[in-house]
């Protein structure tokens, strides 16, 4: 049995979904839809990557002028960090280099004015980002 399947066409926001959920539920089956009907009963939980994604990203560019910043990927791999994501889970999930991440992270750091990890997920805490893949 597939605990959580996940329904979205961009395979991209797909393994980003997966990379999140992993980071807060390491034992969870996560598999992505492949169309059948059957697949969907068998599922304990059926994710939308729509439905989840809207809200967070509303959230997200509303809730800091920090983020307004940063451009849509920039705001992703943030995310992932900020709640805990290590630069090989965030470019796995992405479907993209390592060095790829580092790089956006360099960036990301200077335009935040943070020195590292620890302070992202500090200011992401301050400003409410929603770090939680659960209500």
């Amino acid at each position: 049995m597939v605990d959580v399947l996940l329904v979205h066409p961009d395979a991209e926001v797909r393994a980003a979904m997966r990379a999140l959920l992993r980071t807060r539920f390491p034992d969870l089956t996560i598999r992505d839809a492949n169309g059948s009907p059957r697949e969907a009963q068998e599922a304990a939980v059926v994710v939308n990557a729509d439905d989840l994604l809207r809200p967070i990203a509303a959230r997200l560019t509303s809730a800091s002028p920090h983020l307004a910043s940063l451009t849509e990927r920039q705001r992703e791999i943030a995310h992932m960090v900020a709640v805990g994501a290590r630069n090989k889970q965030v470019a796995y999930a992405l479907g993209i280099r390592g060095s790829t991440v580092k790089n956006h992270l360099s960036v990301i750091f200077r335009l935040l004015r943070v020195a590292d990890r620890a302070e992202l997920m500090s200011l992401a805490h301050r400003e409410g980002w929603p770090l939680r893949t659960t209500p």
